[in-house]
């Protein structure tokens, strides 16, 4: 592979800077990931320097480090493919991206394409513009073109992407800015994110999460008797819950709302990595600030709510994987009356 001649200024770039979160923009964050994933990469079992085969690199990419984090930074017009399995009905996308060096007209851009079917679907962003267009089987798709200020250069932007019902949906830096029907009338079998489209600075991505199975949390809680979620995200080895946890909590908070005589058990869980004990505890206090987050956020009767934490006792998954291990690192919101 060709290695990037990188100063270690350049590398520092991609420090501490964390987005700073507001109530209102997270307001408007609906987005809630599927809960079956299709693809896991946190580039931890990939060698710095390499590129990880999970993403099937069509280009220059490799993974550097900044301090103790892993970053998977990529040349211009480098392709990364990723296969949609048969079948699914819906689909979701998230990845952490940074900016470095200079600016081009557009950061990302996104296919989504079915060729069997005769469909192709373009979502182009940048900095300040975002654009989308394309064909399918009954002619051209739903196009626009606007410029408005998206993020800041040197943000932690996060990217999210949601397909569903033909809809297609994207976040970026929280905000939804993408809202169109009818774009996906034909759900896409790969996705091809191609970064740094006409641009020659350098980007850098992380966190990479392809999902289906949208939940209908609701239903989960009230019908099934439980909600398994992914969609609660918490700091590395931290009880802290982070805000991209918000759609999802609202959901959750909103049922509560909407049933006065419903009560729910929160279950916190994690994979087998490091000291049972710790993992306890860890899921145990994971549990205990998802309650305070409902109860600070959404005023969630806490009475209605109890915790409990099983470390990594009750696996769903191998933890000899990545992927199992992710899984395995969960939040379970079980109707306890």
């Amino acid at each position: 592979m060709k290695r990037f001649l990188i100063s270690l200024m350049l590398i520092s770039l991609i420090g501490s800077n964390v987005l700073a979160q507001d109530e209102g923009i997270l307001t408007k964050y609906t987005f809630i990931p599927g809960e079956k994933h299709l693809l896991m990469e946190d580039l931890t079992s990939t060698s710095i320097g390499e590129s990880p085969l999970s993403l099937n690199v069509n280009g220059d990419a490799e993974v550097v480090l900044s301090g103790t984090e892993r970053w998977l930074m990529s040349a211009p017009s480098t392709q990364l493919i990723l296969p949609v399995k048969p079948k699914v009905e819906d689909l979701t996308l998230e990845f952490l991206l940074k900016t470095a060096e200079k600016e081009g007209e557009t950061d990302i851009h996104f296919s989504l394409t079915n060729e069997s079917q005769g469909y192709e679907g373009n979502i182009n962003f940048g900095r300040e513009m975002i654009s989308w267009n394309g064909v399918d089987s009954k002619g051209d798709l739903p196009n626009n073109n606007i410029e408005t200020t998206l993020y800041k250069t040197g943000e932690l932007i996060p990217v999210a992407l949601t397909v569903q019902k033909g809809r297609v949906k994207l976040f970026i830096n929280k905000i939804l800015v993408m809202n169109v029907a009818n774009f996906a009338r034909i759900m896409p079998d790969t996705v091809v994110i191609m970064v740094n489209h006409n641009s020659d600075g350098l980007r850098y991505l992380r966190d990479f999460r392809m999902a289906t199975g949208i939940p209908d949390i609701a239903s989960e809680i009230l019908v099934k008797g439980k909600y398994t979620s992914h969609g609660v995200y918490f700091d590395t080895a931290s009880s802290k819950v982070k805000d991209d946890s918000y759609a999802v909590l609202k959901a959750v908070a909103d049922v509560l709302a909407a049933n006065p005589d419903l009560k729910i058990l929160i279950v916190g869980h994690t994979d087998n990595s490091g000291d049972k004990a710790k993992n306890l505890s860890l899921s145990q206090n994971r549990a205990d600030s998802v309650k305070a987050y409902l109860v600070s956020r959404f005023q969630s009767d806490p009475a209605r709510i109890k915790t409990a934490g099983k470390g990594d006792t009750e696996p769903i998954a191998d933890n000899k994987t990545a992927d199992g291990r992710s899984l395995n690192r969960r939040v379970e919101f079980v109707r306890s009356n």
